[in-house]
């Protein structure tokens, strides 16, 4: 059969956790479903269940080897985490029912090496993920009885050519690729999250836009290196004879460049007013550096995904917590960046449609243009800060939430008494903390700089909705700038995810805003910016600039939350996050 003649692909997926006593493992039938889902996501048909014995694996692979007859595929892969041994140079699957020493039926293994031989005539390749070995068991007791009473596979030699089929001269089948969560002989750790680290890192990866086989295996041994301490080394080997990509797909849709190219042309509408109105030179100058750094940042977004399918800008391992602190900050800032753009044109358009609604509407107003490109300079200031803040902080939550495994055991599961608080609730504290903290620190010089512009002081209540909705595209695009991943579904979702978290944040706002007019607190900022401003400004500079300073704080404080939540809403409702 030519290799035209293979089409679509085809997965056997199977998570056995629920063995008896000790051996028990929590996590395998977690991390089964996890893959399942994303290799659904990635086109692939799925066999397989959790938690089975030898006759229901067998009953399953049988369907699976049924299919590949009825239609030969490009791709056949075989994920199984749980239990694995390797003895006399053959590598076994355990399945439930294995450790029963007095069942000798139900202590039947399943050779790996006869399963690849059974799908080899109909499919092109074959991808093989394990994630085995994951307590220290007593491997007298696992290779005495149950190797006695092993499937058939097992009673004779497995053969390719006349030789013995074993890992080592895995090149006697060609095209077929095995990735092991440990190296032979070796530990795989359970974890303490909800899922072990080898699946962990393998589906953080696995649906990156055109990432080869090979970059992907670097990526999971380096992740698996640091969430272990180095105790746990991943080990692959390899007869493929051409690369193979899990999400082939341009690297210019990749959702980051996406992002950054909308953020490029929404940035040349401030600049184009501003040509269209005549403006001075120091505002075109600035227009045009908006269009210049985000273009900038496109292009350097562009060249790391490219260096980074050829196995470089890898984060370093060794870096740990800080590591992947910085990574959140720079993600963060980057991702507020953009959105700044594509918030500050809508919120600025609000403000200037809301000025020209005024009795004296004409009256020093400088034009939208300039309006727009003040408005999203200040967008870029403020959503850097809220994205850096916002993403560093969850990063910062992750040993509460369990979100990254930094050790790991080999009894799996979590220990009892380190939770205290659900996850999202965690998430949420963080996120609303960092929204308080930016507008604390973002709210005072921005009030400070626009106070003193002969601009009207419009009712927040009027500005609230473009100010949600432009937080919003901030809260989208700082949660979901990202160089490796593209799903139109995932996209969708996600602009769901903020869309909704908008409407609630809004609701939210609204409530707030009542709360503060009936305390007054509305009214004495409108006060600070107005009346105490120019009496205080007739005193002195210095105490106009306090005066407008006061009245800063107190818009972070009530903006704050707002922006907290809908940030912190984006992230719990967002697919991988």
């Amino acid at each position: 059969m030519r290799l035209g003649d293979f089409h679509g692909k085809v997965a056997f997926v199977v998570g056995n956790g629920a063995y008896d006593g000790a051996a028990r493992l929590d996590n395998p039938p977690g991390d089964a479903d996890a893959v399942r889902t994303a290799l659904a996501r990635l086109g692939f048909t799925v066999y397989g269940r959790n938690d089975a014995a030898f006759e229901q694996m067998e009953e399953d692979f049988t369907a699976f080897e049924a299919h590949l007859e009825r239609r030969p595929c490009d791709v056949a892969l075989i994920y199984f985490a749980g239990h694995g041994l390797q003895h006399e140079e053959v590598n076994y699957l355990v399945p439930l029912g294995a450790e029963d020493r007095a069942n000798a039926q139900s202590g039947r293994l399943i050779a790996l090496q006869e399963l690849i031989i059974r799908i080899t005539d109909n499919s092109a390749r074959r991808l093989v993920f394990l994630d085995t070995c994951r307590s220290n068991l007593d491997e007298a007791r696992l290779t005495g009885d149950m190797l006695k009473a092993r499937s058939h596979a097992a009673d004779r030699a497995i053969l390719v050519d006349g030789q013995p089929l074993t890992l080592e001269n895995l090149e006697a089948l060609s095209n077929t690729f095995l990735a092991f969560a440990a190296a032979p002989g070796k530990v795989a750790y359970d974890g303490d999250g909800p899922l072990s680290p080898f699946t962990s890192a393998l589906l953080r990866h696995i649906e990156a836009v055109d990432l080869p086989l090979t970059h992907l295996t670097i990526r999971v041994r380096r992740e698996v290196l640091e969430e272990t301490q180095r105790r746990q080394r991943t080990w692959d080997n390899s007869s493929l004879t051409a690369p193979f990509y899990f999400n082939p797909s341009s690297q210019l849709l990749l959702i980051g460049n996406m992002i950054a190219m909308s953020a490029l042309v929404v940035s040349l509408l401030p600049l184009g007013v501003l040509l269209w109105e005549n403006a001075p030179p120091n505002w075109l100058a600035l227009g045009a550096a908006i269009v210049l750094a985000v273009f900038a940042l496109f292009l350097a977004g562009m060249q790391k995904a490219y260096a980074r399918l050829r196995g470089g800008n890898e984060p370093d391992p060794g870096k740990g917590p800080r590591g992947g602190l910085w990574r959140s900050v720079r993600k963060g800032m980057t991702g507020g960046l953009f959105g700044g753009v594509l918030a500050g044109v809508l919120i600025g358009y609000a403000y200037w449609y809301d000025w020209t609604q005024l009795d004296a509407a004409d009256a020093d107003n400088p034009g939208l243009g300039q309006i727009m490109t003040e408005v999203t300079v200040t967008a870029i200031f403020v959503a850097a800060v809220l994205g850096a803040l916002s993403l560093a902080l969850v990063e910062s939550s992750s040993p509460l939430t369990g979100g990254k495994q930094t050790g790991g055991k080999e009894t799996g599961g979590r220990k009892a008494g380190t939770r205290k608080a659900p996850d999202w609730l965690i998430i949420l504290g963080f996120c609303l903390f960092a929204g308080m903290a930016s507008g604390q620190l973002t709210a005072p010089p921005v009030t400070l700089y626009f106070g003193r512009l002969p601009w009207p002081v419009l009712d927040l209540g009027l500005i609230l909705p473009g100010v949600i909705a432009g937080t919003a595209l901030i809260a989208f695009t700082v949660v979901n700038y990202s160089l490796d991943k593209l799903s139109p579904w995932r996209l969708a979702w996600n602009a769901g995810a903020a869309a909704v978290a908008s409407v609630v944040s809004l609701a939210f706002g609204a409530l707030l805003l009542a709360f503060f007019a009936w305390y007054g607190t509305l009214d004495l900022i409108t006060d600070l910016l107005t009346d105490r401003y120019r009496a205080a400004i007739a005193v002195s500079t210095q105490q106009g600039a306090f005066v407008l300073i006061h009245a800063g704080v107190f818009i972070g404080f009530i903006l704050g939350p707002i922006v907290g939540l809908l940030i912190g809403l984006t992230l719990l409702w967002t697919k991988e996050t």
